[in-house]
């Protein structure tokens, strides 16, 4: 599973704050101070479809182009 949520919020908290020598520690002690935990997971449910859509996508391509190739290996020249 990956964390993106918490990764983005931590790269926004980043940009809104004008330092731009804030490390990825600092942004994290920022988001906990101001909005708790909960700051953490703002996005993770949008994130979650996006990434079920994504993987539903990849894996039906993947088995058709699978399943088109499996065709054209028994078709292909010199099997007869």
């Amino acid at each position: 599973m990956q964390i993106t949520p918490v990764g983005d919020e931590v790269k926004k908290t980043v940009k809104m704050n004008n330092k731009n020598n804030l490390s990825f520690f600092e942004a994290t002690k920022v988001i906990y101070q101001l909005e708790g935990m909960k700051g953490y997971m703002r996005g993770f449910t949008p994130t979650m479809y996006k990434n079920f859509i994504a993987a539903g996508i990849y894996f039906s391509c993947l088995h058709y182009f699978e399943e088109t190739m499996k065709k054209f290996d028994n078709v292909s020249v010199g099997k007869q």
